[in-house]
């Protein structure tokens, strides 16, 4: 949620309104902002393993949504040369990402 309060903040100062604080947008306070940001620094990542920022949710080592260029360059790699109906297509070369694989 903080980042998404930075973008509208930095909306605000472009368009020149300000969005009234109430407790229905207990995100918006800046306490809120820092302690998130403090709870889930997305630069001070104790573990090599992909996290989420909103949730700091740990990814296990299957994870590879991060390599998705080189898994797919890997990928290609595999089909250079090949007539189409030769290609096979395995499972183990998909991307994996968080939704399914988590610690």
């Amino acid at each position: 949620m903080a980042a998404t309060a930075t973008i509208v903040n930095a909306v605000e100062s472009i368009c020149g309104v300000t969005t009234s604080i109430s407790e229905q947008h207990v995100d918006l306070r800046e306490s809120r902002q820092t302690r998130d940001l403090l709870v889930h620094n997305p630069f001070n990542r104790p573990t090599p393993f992909l996290t989420s920022i909103s949730s700091g949710i740990m990814a296990n080592e299957e994870v590879n949504r991060d390599d998705a260029y080189a898994v797919g360059r890997a990928s290609m790699k595999t089909m250079e040369g090949k007539v189409f109906s030769n290609i096979l297509l395995q499972r183990k070369n998909n991307i994996k990402s968080m939704n399914v694989k988590c610690m």
